[in-house]
This record gives C-alpha cells, sequence and structure tokens, in this order.
C-alpha cells in the first residue's frame, strides 16, 4: 500500500517541479504525517524529499542545457529554482562543473530519472575473458562508501573537461577500496600527459556489458549495473581476486555502454 502512495506524491512532485513545493503539501497527497511521510519516502528512494526535488530539477535542467537554446537564466526559472545563483551554486556542487561547461562539454551527468518501482537493470550473464593487461595514465581522486557515488561522476566531469574525447581510445575507471573503508579511484587511457601510471594486471575477468542508454541515463545505468553485479556475485559465491574491479568504455563513440571487468580466479580459470 505505502508503494502506491509514494508513487502517488512522487507524481504529484514530478508534476509541480516549476513551482514551489512543501514536506507539507507532499505528505498530505501521500496521506501521512510529515514526519511519518519522510521517513518512508526516504526509506524507499534512498533520498529526502528536498534531495530528490533538487536532483530532479537539476536532472531536467541538464536536459534542456542540451536540447534546447534556453539561456541558463531561463532554464533556472523554468526548472524552480528561484535565482540564478542558487541554480548554477547548486548545479556545480551537484556535478562538479558548471552549467555552461556542461553544455559545451555535453559530458555523461549523474541524473536522477522520476522514481519507479518497477524500474530494473537486467546485466545478463558475463563472459569469461582472459585480459592482457594494461599501463594507464591516471589521475585519482580519493573518497569513501558514502560520498562516492557523487565524488566519482564529478571525477568524470573533471577529467572530460580536461582531456579531450579520443574515438577508438578507452578511458578507464578503476576503484580500489582500503581496510578504513576509504576508497581511490582512477581516470585515465593509455596515453595522457600525468604523474600517475597504474598497471592493471593481466589475467582472467568476468566482463558485463551494461545496456544501452543515452546521454542522460548513462551515469546511473552504471550504477545501477555495478549494484546488480555485486548481487550477482554474491549469489554466484563469486569472490573478486586481484587489486582493481574496472571499467572502460570510448566516451567519444555516444553509444552510452560500457564493459565492467571482475578479477576472478579458481576451476573456470583454468581453461
Amino acid at each position: 500500500m505505502y508503494r502506491k502512495l509514494i508513487q502517488k506524491s512522487i507524481k504529484y512532485i514530478e508534476n509541480n517541479l516549476s513551482y514551489e513545493l512543501t514536506i507539507k503539501e507532499c505528505s498530505k497527497i501521500a496521506g501521512y504525517s510529515e514526519f511519518y511521510y519522510q521517513k518512508i519516502f526516504k526509506g524507499v528512494t534512498g533520498l529526502s524529499v528536498a534531495e530528490y526535488i533538487r536532483k530532479r530539477r537539476l536532472s531536467i535542467a541538464s536536459k534542456l542545457l542540451l536540447n534546447t537554446d534556453l539561456t541558463v537564466f531561463e532554464i533556472a526559472f523554468d526548472v524552480g529554482f528561484n535565482s540564478i545563483e542558487n541554480f548554477s551554486r547548486a548545479f556545480k556542487k551537484e556535478h562538479g562543473i558548471t552549467a555552461s561547461d556542461y553544455r559545451s562539454t555535453r559530458s555523461s551527468l549523474h541524473l536522477l530519472d522520476s522514481y519507479d518501482f518497477n524500474n530494473s537493470t537486467d546485466i545478463g550473464e558475463p563472459d569469461l575473458v582472459y585480459f592482457e593487461g594494461i599501463a594507464v595514465h591516471c589521475e585519482v581522486i580519493n573518497t569513501n562508501h558514502k560520498n562516492r557515488h557523487t565524488d566519482i561522476p564529478k571525477h568524470w566531469n573533471n577529467y572530460h573537461k580536461k582531456y579531450k574525447c579520443k574515438l577508438q581510445e578507452y578511458d578507464y575507471g578503476l576503484l580500489k577500496s582500503h581496510t578504513d573503508n576509504s576508497y581511490s579511484y582512477w581516470i585515465g587511457r593509455e596515453n595522457l600527459d600525468t604523474s600517475q601510471l597504474l598497471v592493471i594486471p593481466a589475467g582472467w575477468y568476468l566482463k558485463f556489458n551494461t545496456s544501452s542508454a543515452d546521454a542522460f541515463t548513462f551515469v546511473e545505468s552504471i550504477h545501477k549495473a555495478w549494484e546488480e553485479i555485486y548481487r550477482y556475485l554474491d549469489a554466484n559465491n563469486i569472490v573478486q581476486k586481484g587489486p582493481f574491479a574496472f571499467e572502460r568504455y570510448i566516451e567519444a563513440s555516444k553509444t552510452f555502454s560500457e564493459e565492467i571487468f571482475i578479477p576472478v580466479e579458481g576451476e573456470k580459470n583454468e581453461k
């Protein structure tokens, strides 16, 4: 029952993003008290009501930036921000680049679609492949479990702003966890003028392919794919071996699908 009521309130939010929205109005639509509504909403979506509204407004604004000739000023007010300053500040904080930079680079942002209980990602069965190994020139950031889903997309945005896309050349993203619950995330390719050189070791990997997406759903599809992959590994009692799981794709191809590699070993690998 609660799903129908939360979905009803989400529909109300979606229809009124251009206007001022309050917790009182949204909770009334769902038929809950403000306190209970906020608790259920976050439990269902993983976001507070305010976070959901802000992310949805910024996501719609991102699409307008690429698909229309509207000015940043016009877009800010069209999606419900009360000033260009508030919009610019929120956009930069969310994505790590300005709205104008995004419009010029056309990079893939981590956007939020309208929440739907029926949304799912099918990663399919992986292929067992032998990866020959590669040396990648990288830039690295440090993050943690809580912030990784925002820090890593921002890292990609700044990377693509700094290093222009190249046809037929993979960009690699590599995540390494540490014992203190922190993470290091490297991004790079074979030929970059950087001081960080990282070797992805040769070995056997499970290779997954993410579902096809578009410029606006690509980053979110990757996040969902990783979640599905770790559920797959757990369900099949597969333990990651080796220092790096990594992802790679050709940004300039604009195919909006990537390959994800999980290092494994065992009987399978002896083929």
